[in-house]
This record gives structure tokens, C-alpha cells and sequence, in this order.
């Protein structure tokens, strides 16, 4: 379970990484629309990264 858990883990966070870097390129480009979307993703990600990090660490 916690190997399991702490592969998640890794997954979220390089999704994570992955989004904020998108939401960057997005930026730059000045496609202000597209980052209202991907802000709503890296939201529900963080939210699900911090819950798995609580879990693993009880």
C-alpha cells in the first residue's frame, strides 16, 4: 500500500510539474484563455497531491 502510495505520489507531482510548465508556455504565448482551464487542474491536483501526502505520512 505505501509503495503503491507513493508511486501516486510521484505521478501527481510530475503531472503537476507538467501543468504548471503548460500554464507557463501558455502564458508567454498569451493564450489567457486556455489558463483558466489548466489553473482548474493544477487546483485539483494539489488538492489530490496533498491528500495522498497526508495519508502516506500517517
Amino acid at each position: 500500500m505505501q509503495l503503491t502510495s507513493q508511486r501516486n505520489l510521484l505521478a501527481l507531482q510530475s503531472e503537476l510539474n507538467q501543468l504548471q510548465r503548460e500554464m507557463l508556455r501558455k502564458r508567454q504565448e498569451g493564450k489567457l484563455e486556455d489558463i483558466e482551464t489548466l489553473e482548474q487542474k493544477v487546483d485539483k491536483l494539489h488538492t489530490e497531491l496533498i491528500s495522498l501526502k497526508t495519508m502516506i505520512s500517517d
